[in-house]
């Protein structure tokens, strides 16, 4: 009976043969440096397309403008590096690190909602929220380039929670969005932020998380 052993050195052959070149990848920091610098510049296109908000310069000293930024850029940051990280093996962070991210969300929810609740009624102030589905449009325009150049980089490494990463880089690159839309959006309550800023954010990380496998999974799926 013939063996259904492989035929080992033919097939480090065969291996060695339809070897390709392989570039190293460059450390975690560095391309942390290099997605912040691309985002940046990706928003500050999209915002100035989209159209500055005439009383900008006065909102760079208000703080509640200034303490949502902060929130959002929060987000960013953290989201970002957890998902750098996570896509190369052997170096995943921890899950006190992984909370990271979704403490920063839980921090801008806690700022929206206590604003809120401050009111005399805040169910009255929610249900009076006129329905802004351009901000969900803001939000994702802006998101988007810097989304797609954060997932192509986490594709060049082999991220094996396809999920949890491509939620991260969701929620980094449409928080990024967030961020830019205080700048283009001149409706500063916390009602509509809640509901029309923040809500989208969530929706389309979980989107985004959900579509993770076919997104990562052909690192797994792969042949020799």
């Amino acid at each position: 009976m013939k063996s259904e052993r492989p035929d080992l050195p033919l097939t480090i052959a065969t291996l060695v043969l339809s070897a390709t070149p392989v570039t190293p990848l460059e450390q975690p920091s560095v391309r942390l440096a290099r997605f912040a610098i691309t985002s940046t510049a990706l928003v500050l296109l999209s915002v100035v397309i989209l159209g500055v908000r005439s009383d900008v310069a006065a909102q760079m000293i208000n703080g509640w403008f200034v303490a949502r930024a902060t929130a959002t850029l929060a987000i960013v940051v953290a989201a970002a590096i957890v998902a750098v990280f996570m896509s190369v093996p052997g170096v995943e962070p921890s899950r006190l690190v992984r909370a990271l991210p979704l403490t920063a969300c839980l921090v801008w929810t806690a700022m929206l909602i206590s604003t809120i609740a401050a009111t005399r009624s805040p169910l009255d102030v929610l249900l009076q929220v006129t329905p802004h589905p351009s901000c969900v449009l803001l939000i994702a325009a802006t998101a988007l380039p810097p989304g797609v150049a954060l997932v192509r980089m986490l594709q060049h490494a082999a991220p094996l929670q396809a999920t949890w990463t491509a939620g991260l880089a969701g929620l980094a690159s449409l928080a990024l969005g967030a961020l830019g839309a205080q700048f283009v959006c001149s409706n500063d309550a916390a009602a509509h932020h809640l509901l029309w800023h923040f809500t989208p954010v969530v929706l389309l990380t979980l989107a985004s998380a959900a579509a993770g496998p076919s997104v990562f999974g052909w690192s797994r799926r792969r042949p020799f």
